[in-house]
């Protein structure tokens, strides 16, 4: 993870674009958070996994050699969106450190790649963990990160707060708070300034990815599981089939985006191939796109396409790309225009 500047302070909304009213109320957990931050893929091998998500899948990434060190032993990098999503790819540098701070992170990629954990955004990760402990959940005190870059000494100040669930964790995600962030600003100006990234060569992706729509948890049961997600986010809207992936959907709202909860209906699809295979957690994300043919001209050329065409959870035309050509992450590509 690396924290981001809110648009107001990297100069994507101008002060004659401010608007000007109250101040909206918020989510209940998660306050001015804008929903779902980002997923954390990890991978063996993070400069081979960069050029998959690079030269074949299309996205941004920093160039090679170049990623981000955390102090507790992993090594990261990231494609950013203009809507403030991002996707992190993280692997490990340094095991006996890793070993010690996150032992679950190594007996992870001991079995396999793809999405250890999603993190959720909030304006403050003291409340969040407050809302929570009311809710009935175990959660720790909320900690400090940070992430060092090449042109850094040492270690920086930290850069964000987390606030995550008391082990065992009822579900593999945590919510993070990143400092210096005018969630109130971003709130107010939402818009403007998802309008204004959209431009910003920092968030243009040859995909033409513009965000993260929606996250995808296979579950065993999709009705013990849905109090837990009732407590964090709100009532399901709906339930509906995916012929797809084989699996029984319920869809919750999450503030702009979705979660949706699969449940396999049989064990040859491909929920269910998910599920024995590495047992319940994300099994993938949904991505808006500016123009799903652009999209589909870069995944479908070669003798070998990489994705496949056919009804998505979030829209029916959508580009599927297996789990196993994006290091265990599943991707749904459709356009983001209504």
């Amino acid at each position: 993870m690396r924290p981001r500047a809110a648009w107001l302070a990297a100069g994507l909304i101008s002060a004659a674009a401010l608007a000007q009213g109250p101040v909206p109320p918020g989510h209940p957990v998660l306050g001015l958070g804008y929903g779902l931050d980002h997923v954390v893929v990890a991978v063996r091998d993070l400069e081979a996994t960069k050029a998959v998500f690079r030269d074949a899948l299309g996205f941004r990434m920093p160039a090679p050699g170049v990623s981000g060190r955390h102090p507790s032993g992993t090594v990261n990098a990231s494609a950013y969106f203009a809507d403030q999503s991002y996707l992190e790819l993280l692997a490990v540098r340094e095991r006996e450190l890793v070993a010690r701070h996150h032992p679950e992170t190594l007996a992870f990629l001991d079995r396999q790649e793809g999405v250890l954990a999603l993190a959720l955004s909030t304006s403050s990760a003291r409340d969040t963990a407050a809302a929570l402990r009311a809710r009935g959940l175990r959660m720790r005190d909320p900690a400090a990160g940070t992430v060092q870059r090449a042109s850094d000494a040492a270690p920086p100040p930290p850069k964000w707060w987390v606030a995550a669930f008391e082990k065992p964790a009822p579900a593999p995600l945590f919510f993070i708070e990143y400092l210096g962030t005018d969630y109130a600003d971003m709130a107010l100006n939402w818009a403007e300034g998802y309008r204004e990234a959209q431009a910003a060569p920092a968030y243009r992706h040859a995909n033409g990815a513009l965000g993260l729509s929606a996250v995808w948890l296979v579950v065993r049961d999709i009705a013990a599981e849905s109090a837990l997600y009732e407590r964090l986010l709100s009532a399901p809207v709906r339930d509906f089939d995916s012929t797809a992936l084989g699996a029984r959907v319920r869809e919750f709202r999450l503030v702009r985006q979705r979660l949706f909860l699969l449940q396999a209906l049989d064990d040859a699809g491909a929920a269910g191939r998910f599920l024995a295979e590495r047992g319940p957690g994300v099994m993938g994300v949904s991505v808006g796109v500016r123009d799903l043919t652009v999209t589909a001209a870069r995944l479908l050329a070669g003798p070998v396409p990489l994705a496949r065409r056919q009804p998505g959870l979030v829209k029916s035309d959508t580009l599927l790309v297996p789990g196993p050509r994006a290091a265990g992450l599943w991707l749904e590509f459709h356009e983001a225009r209504e």
